[in-house]
């Protein structure tokens, strides 16, 4: 069923989302369309709502001689609740219907479709043209530029190598000033929106994994060539959108340093200091010196647990992955009124004094 017209299908327009949640508690009714020939016995919306997983029958809501539309209705409790749907019988037997399309077999729910209360968006977005710019390949200004120590520098002209250990490293040079001199070749292609992927510095021509979101990347023309474009922009109309991942940064202990001592200046003092590091490492080796049974070491900042891991294995790697975790709210403040937990307990009597 890879023909997208020969699938089920379901999608955010009009057409298959016919009441959207103005506030909590509101319905939502979405459609899902069958083709002609599926004969499915029951199709139902999974839907998640404080976490637990719902599940809502649908029903026939019309029928032609090429194909059958499903229809359900559920409320949202939540500022943003997930869904899919389940198809079962007839010709499909089993299967899921996601944003990746229809799959015959459980999968992840990273790709369900979201219902969110509130506004529709942007005017834009519904009849907008999105045009997508990778600036390094784009287009060049002709400004010199000195490529860093990383890049492995690329002429124009020629052939990336595509996959392998130098395609995130080849550099062709383009930068902001010639996206910008391009613009009018992307309104005459109908382009209304200018969709850029990272611009922040970064050891790749890619830049997901950014050091810093500080700045506009220099070899892109910096914070300058950017206020540039956008102003070139306005009077064509045209939206600008950025793809911008932040967790990546905490492959890069300096980057990840940043981080956090940006989110928790309480800490900067600590981060990289030989003192903080000496001071663990000792009491580690004292709580194994007097066979204290040692835990998983546990860090609680702002009452909320930061790190469960080997803090002696890297604390600033350690402190930017569950930054990134608690950003995405994978981690939760701690009960009102209890305290957080030791890094270590037991019963063994100490050897002498303490660290």
């Amino acid at each position: 069923m890879s023909d997208t017209l020969a699938a089920p299908h379901h999608d955010g327009s009009a057409l298959y989302v016919l009441e959207t949640p103005a506030e909590l508690g509101d319905t939502t009714t979405v459609r899902l369309r069958v083709p002609c020939g599926a004969e499915l016995d029951a199709v139902a919306v999974r839907y998640v709502r404080d976490g637990e997983p719902h599940v809502a029958a649908a029903e026939i809501d019309e029928e032609s001689e090429h194909e059958t539309w499903w229809r359900v209705s559920f409320r949202v409790e939540n500022p943003v609740t997930s869904y899919r749907w389940l198809l079962s019988g007839g010709r499909i037997g089993y299967g899921w219907v996601t944003g990746e399309g229809f799959v015959g077999h459980d999968v992840p729910d990273a790709d369900d479709f979201v219902s969110a209360v509130g506004g529709d968006g942007p005017a834009w977005h519904a009849d907008g043209v999105v045009y997508q710019v990778y600036p390094d390949r784009f287009a060049r200004s002709g400004i010199a530029r000195t490529p860093p120590a990383w890049a492995v520098s690329r002429d124009w002209d020629e052939t990336p190598t595509g996959f392998g250990p130098d395609t995130p490293l080849e550099w062709f040079g383009g930068d902001l000033p010639g996206v910008e001199a391009h613009l009018d070749h992307l309104a005459r292609l109908g382009a209304s929106v200018l969709y850029l992927t990272p611009f922040f510095p970064a050891r790749s021509t890619h830049r997901y994994n950014a050091t810093s979101f500080d700045e506009v990347d220099p070899l892109l023309g910096g914070d300058e060539a950017l206020v540039s474009l956008v102003r070139a922009a306005e009077p064509r109309k045209a939206a600008a959108l950025v793809d911008q991942i932040r967790k990546d940064s905490a492959t890069d202990p300096a980057a990840a340093a940043r981080l956090v001592k940006q989110r928790f200046p309480d800490l900067a003092s600590c981060i990289g200091s030989p003192e903080a590091r000496s001071r663990l490492n000792k009491s580690l080796r004292w709580l194994v010196a007097n066979n204290i049974r040692v835990l998983t070491p546990q860090l609680f900042i702002d009452n909320v647990k930061l790190c469960d891991e080997d803090v002696d294995l890297g604390l600033e790697y350690t402190l930017a992955n569950m930054l990134a975790r608690h950003g995405s709210g994978q981690l939760t403040a701690a009960p009102a009124g209890k305290p957080a937990p030791a890094a270590a307990h037991g019963a063994a009597r100490p050897a002498g004094g303490t660290p």
